[in-house]
Parts: structure tokens; C-alpha cells; sequence
């Protein structure tokens, strides 16, 4: 019996020392993921300000920050839209530039559109007069892209029909 109690004392101070070390190294590896989250978002911030400035570079001096945005009215200036999802439903006569995850032109835009996002679709009956330049996975839909289309996509789905 009293080889019993003498293995149970020891086995004590060793399963101690495994729950303090697997803590520490918890608590590390907490501290890491939470220093690559900052510093991805600094990154992140970076990457949008830097496009901004690029932006204004082209004469996009006005900029339209919302989470969704509705283009209802004529833009008859050069703007930036930036916010998660941009509809236009409208007649643009100007420049347009577009930072979202998605956008949806279901208007004509008589000059260039330039977009960076993850999807943009061009709706049928939607007509972009200018040119075309992405940064995105996907461009869809069936309207018309008058001018040329230029930058990065993974897929490009637009009808050919409608394009000319």
C-alpha cells in the first residue's frame, strides 16, 4: 500500500509542471496570432491608403465611404466609392472608381470605370462607354464594355454577344 500512495505523490509535481508549460505556450502562441492580426491589419490599411492616393493621383478627388452604396443620381465628377457593396442604377458621365467586395452596374458609365474587389458584374442593359481596369476574381454579366478591358481577374464571364 504504501507503494500506492508514493506514486500517486509523484506523479502530482510532474502533471503540474505540464499544465503550467502548456499555458505558457498557449498564451504565446495568443500573443502571435494577436501580433499578425495587428500588424495584417496596419498592412491592410496601408494597401487602401495607398490606393486612395492613387486614385486622387487620376483626379478622384471625391470619395464616398458607406458599407453599401446606391448610385441613384447622376455623377457628373470623378468619384471613388468605396464601401462593401456599390450598385449604380444610374447614368454616370464622368470617371468612376470602384473599392468594394461587390459591385453592380446596372447603369451606363460614358467614361472609364476602374474597380478593385472581389466581384464585379455588369447587368444586361448596363453599358461602360471607357474602359475597363480590374483588379478582382470575377467580372460577370451580359452588358456592353465599349472600351478595352485591362488588369487582374481570375475569371472573366461577360457575354460576348453583348460585348464589342
Amino acid at each position: 500500500m504504501e507503494k500506492n500512495i508514493d506514486q500517486v505523490q509523484k506523479s502530482k509535481p510532474g502533471k503540474g509542471k505540464c499544465i503550467i508549460g502548456c499555458g505558457c505556450g498557449c498564451l504565446t502562441l495568443l500573443t502571435i496570432l494577436v501580433a499578425a492580426g495587428i500588424l495584417g491589419g496596419i498592412y491592410l490599411i496601408r494597401i487602401y491608403e495607398k490606393w486612395q492616393a492613387d486614385f486622387s493621383q487620376l483626379g478622384f478627388h471625391k470619395i464616398i465611404e458607406q458599407q453599401a452604396i446606391i448610385v441613384s443620381q447622376d455623377i457628373q465628377e470623378p468619384t471613388l466609392f468605396c464601401g462593401q457593396f456599390v450598385n449604380i442604377d444610374e447614368n454616370i458621365t464622368t470617371n468612376v472608381a470602384i473599392i468594394a467586395q461587390k459591385a453592380t452596374i446596372n447603369g451606363s458609365i460614358e467614361g472609364d470605370l476602374y474597380f478593385i474587389g472581389q466581384h464585379l458584374q455588369i447587368q444586361a442593359g448596363a453599358t461602360i462607354k471607357g474602359n475597363l481596369n480590374v483588379l478582382c476574381q470575377l467580372v460577370s454579366g451580359s452588358g456592353d464594355v465599349k472600351g478595352e478591358i485591362t488588369g487582374s481577374y481570375q475569371v472573366l464571364k461577360i457575354d460576348q454577344k453583348a460585348t464589342k
